[in-house]
């Protein structure tokens, strides 16, 4: 047996080896040292350093179980021992062993690092920013440090303070490629999409096969409307990492914001199949197709079903008795949720209602999941008794909020749109739950009670179309309707001015498909001076639009183009129109809407689904049936005596604002009635059943 002096001689000549890089030498010497005696401290201790660098992570935990049980106040050893439970994902102990590590030794800037990380997958996301705080005060200098604090802070919302600590861990490891796409993710976040686009083009720089930079690099040219150069990089993305979900679904937001809806869905799809658990890819999927020509509304609610059975129903067992009182002699509690509390055309129909809720009869909570707060947000927080940010909250977490309020009706203003909340509805939260605004149509989820309706999108003389909730049919209108602010007076007729009449569509530009192309085609070929005036992206896509119009027979100077733009210069666009067309099978809904306030009569096609009927309610709301085609070529028929009539189109101009005002469409005390009836309703029927 090998003396002292050996062995220490062993040992120092091991640690020799094992800085110098030469791990295996070094084990094998330590292992000398340990037959020597087993009990060598030091020995096994890096022998567990070295088994978890190695990923040997069961021969590290026998090791540091043994230290931390025998030197129980050695910090370092419950901070490797921390790590190693974190790597098995044994989250709950490795927490406990960070713990004791900070509480021996304060300034262990990586035990508070570690303590973060752990903290973070156990969802308690305010604990973890504190801890990493802690090891970016400790440990300034540290790139790892500030870029793990940086993104626990994305996570939570607080992109602001994010961006200062991504910039100190550029500072400190500028050249690695992965930082600048995470600081690519939190620009992009924050709504700084210019910047962002360059973080990730720098980060293509560094690292051309690094996917997640050309994805995101993709997504930040898609915020700027530059969808064929978007396309170009999800491809690149998906070149290196074919089966990437993420660039599949980079690809298929920039393919349908080009206008090309069915390459889109398909891209949609196949982020879904390689990411079944991809709730926000496959409700994007979900939304689109009902844009898609053909689409039935049986299909529609089979696809989503289908989410349910994905997405929804494992949430099922979170699902609890409600203890709410049995009665409708009390004040209830509303709550709204939606991730579009702030300048999103959302509030142009919840602000009127919210304004006119009787406060006697009805209490207001708002469960808010915002990426951004701006003066939209301000104001609608005043028409709220409550205000609960529930961004960073999990589903499980939201819905125990919610029921800890005491909600007695639950309406989601979402359903498939932006970042959904359905999840939350998923756990039942509140005993009656109700889909309203977002669209008409379905949710698919077998626990939201009602879906609000009116019976012109679901009139009750039609055979009534399958959705997985009951309908609650208001008399009017499903939409209230405010213009918002800074909203321009209706210009002259322009045809007056130029000799001929402008056609216009200022839609989404995924609803120009080929058949409502052809069918506009056919309304230009027929009135032969007329122009024909669209909201579209540059580049490719105008391309595809005049040659559709050249099959139909329209040259292509009679096509004219606009660019995205903010709300008020948008609204502009409109004193260069006379008349509207409508798309098919997926109507106008808020553009609509903004034509008709601003002068603009829209011709609309009655549809076969839900969405296409939106088109229907407002003429009808106006009475102006004259707008109303069953058929295509009564829509053709439709916009050429329009057209052809400019003494009446001029008159009907220069009246239409008056009669949106006067109309059921823009009454919103009346419409706050109708719809709380119907709460109150739903509210007493959940009552009787509970009682019966």
């Amino acid at each position: 047996m090998p003396g002292q002096a050996s062995l220490q001689r062993t040992f120092e000549n091991a640690v020799a080896q094992h800085r110098a890089g030469r791990t295996l030498e070094a084990t094998r010497l330590y292992g000398e040292v340990l037959r020597g005696d087993p009990q060598h401290e030091q020995a096994l201790f890096l022998v567990a350093a070295i088994a978890i660098e190695s990923g040997r992570n069961d021969e590290a935990h026998t090791i540091l179980e043994r230290l931390v049980a025998r030197y129980p106040q050695n910090p370092v050893y419950w901070s490797n021992f921390g790590e190693v439970l974190r790597r098995q994902q044994s989250f709950e102990p490795a927490a406990d062993a960070f713990t004791r590590a900070v509480a021996l030794k304060p300034e262990l800037a990586q035990a508070h690092f570690n303590l973060g990380l752990v903290i973070q997958q156990l969802g308690e996301l305010r604990l973890a920013i504190q801890a990493f705080e802690r090891a970016a005060d400790l440990k300034p200098e540290d790139a790892q440090v500030q870029r793990g604090l940086a993104n626990a802070l994305v996570r939570a919302g607080d992109f602001l303070r994010a961006v200062g600590h991504f910039q100190c861990a550029l500072a400190l490891a500028p050249n690695t490629a992965s930082l600048w796409v995470d600081y690519a993710v939190c620009l992009r976040n924050a709504g700084r999409f210019t910047t962002a686009l360059g973080a990730a083009s720098r980060a293509v720089e560094l690292d051309a096969k690094n996917a997640l930079a050309h994805h995101e690099r993709s997504a930040a040219l898609t915020e700027l409307g530059r969808f064929d150069e978007a396309v170009e990089s999800s491809r690149s993305a998906l070149a290196l990492e074919p089966r990437s979900a993420a660039a599949h679904t980079g690809l298929a937001a920039a393919l349908v914001d080009s206008g090309q809806l069915e390459a889109g869905l398909e891209a949609y799809r196949a982020a879904v199949e390689l990411d079944p658990n991809n709730h926000l890819a496959h409700s994007n999927l979900l939304f689109l197709q009902t844009f898609a020509v053909g689409n039935t509304a049986q299909a529609v609610l089979d696809d989503a079903r289908a989410w349910q059975d994905r997405h929804a129903a494992p949430l099922a067992q979170n699902i609890k008795p409600h203890g709410n009182v049995r009665s409708t002699e009390r004040r209830l509690r509303l709550g709204y949720v939606s991730s579009n509390f702030n300048d999103h055309c959302q509030s142009l129909f919840t602000l009127p209602v919210l304004a006119h809720h009787d406060r006697d009869a009805f209490e207001l909570f708002a469960y808010a999941s915002l990426k951004k707060e701006d003066d939209v947000t301000a104001e609608l927080r005043t028409q709220f008794d409550h205000w609960r940010d529930i961004a960073a909250l999990e589903p499980s977490a939201a819905a125990e909020l919610i029921r800890r309020d005491g909600i007695d009706i639950l309406i989601d203003l979402t359903m498939h749109m932006s970042v959904s909340q359905l999840h939350t509805f998923a756990c039942k939260p509140a005993p009656v739950q109700i889909a309203w605004l977002a669209y008409p149509g379905t949710t698919g989820l077998s626990v939201m009670d009602y879906r609000i309706t009116d019976l012109h999108l679901d009139p009750p003389d039609l055979p009534q179309q399958p959705y997985a909730e009951q309908s609650l049919v208001l008399p009017e209108t499903f939409w209230c309707y405010q213009a918002g602010k800074n909203v321009p007076e209706v210009a002259p007729l322009p045809a007056r001015e130029r000799g001929y009449v402008t056609f216009g569509c200022l839609n989404s530009f995924w609803k120009l498909n080929d058949a409502t192309l052809e069918l506009w085609g056919r309304v230009l070929s027929a009135v032969p001076e007329s122009r024909l005036l669209l909201l579209a992206p540059e580049g490719a896509a105008r391309g595809r639009v005049q040659a559709a119009l050249k099959r139909a027979g329209v040259d292509e100077h009679r096509v004219e183009f606009a660019s995205r733009r903010p709300r008020a210069e948008y609204l502009k666009l409109y004193a260069q129109i006379d008349i509207c067309l409508d798309t098919l099978p997926y109507n106008g809904h808020t553009t609509s809407l903004d034509a008709f306030y601003m002068g603009v009569p829209v011709v609309t096609l009655v549809g076969t689904t839900v969405v296409g009927r939106a088109g229907l309610c407002h003429a009808r709301n106006l009475r102006i049936p004259q707008l109303i085609a069953e058929i295509p070529e009564a829509f053709v028929d439709a916009a050429v005596r329009l057209a052809r009539d400019v003494d009446a189109l001029s008159r009907l101009r220069g009246g239409l604002r008056e009669r949106m005002v006067d109309s059921p469409l823009m009454d919103a005390p009346r419409f706050a009635l109708n719809l709380e009836h119907q709460y109150s309703e739903a509210f007493r029927r959940w009552c009787e059943q509970a009682s019966g």
